[in-house]
C-alpha cells in the first residue's frame, strides 16, 4: 500500500518528526477519515500547526454539513495538480 494520501501514517510520521511542522496540507477526501478530522488529530499533538486544506470536490459533504469552518485556508485542487504538472516537467 502506498503511503501517499494515508493519514494514519502522516500521523505516525508527525509525532516521531523531531523537527517543527509549520504546515499542514492536507486533502478533504482521505481513506479512512477526512481532512478536518485528520487536522484535528494532528493538532492534539502538534497544537499550533496552520492548516491548508485542498480538493477538487468543492461541494464535498464536508462543506455542506458545515464540518469545515468558514475561515480556512482552502485551495482548489486544480491549481495543485497544474502546478504538479509544470514541475515535472524537465
Amino acid at each position: 500500500m502506498s503511503n501517499e494520501g494515508n493519514p494514519a501514517r502522516a500521523l505516525e510520521i508527525a509525532r516521531h518528526l523531531s523537527g517543527p511542522i509549520d504546515v499542514l496540507v492536507t486533502d478533504m477526501v482521505l481513506p479512512g477519515m477526512n481532512g478536518p478530522a485528520l487536522a484535528q488529530k494532528f493538532n492534539e499533538f502538534r497544537p499550533g500547526t496552520r492548516v491548508l486544506f485542498m480538493s477538487g470536490y468543492t461541494e464535498s459533504e464536508e462543506f455542506e454539513n458545515g464540518q469545515v469552518p468558514a475561515k480556512i485556508a482552502f485551495l482548489q485542487k486544480a491549481l495543485t495538480d497544474k502546478v504538479s504538472e509544470l514541475l515535472q516537467r524537465s
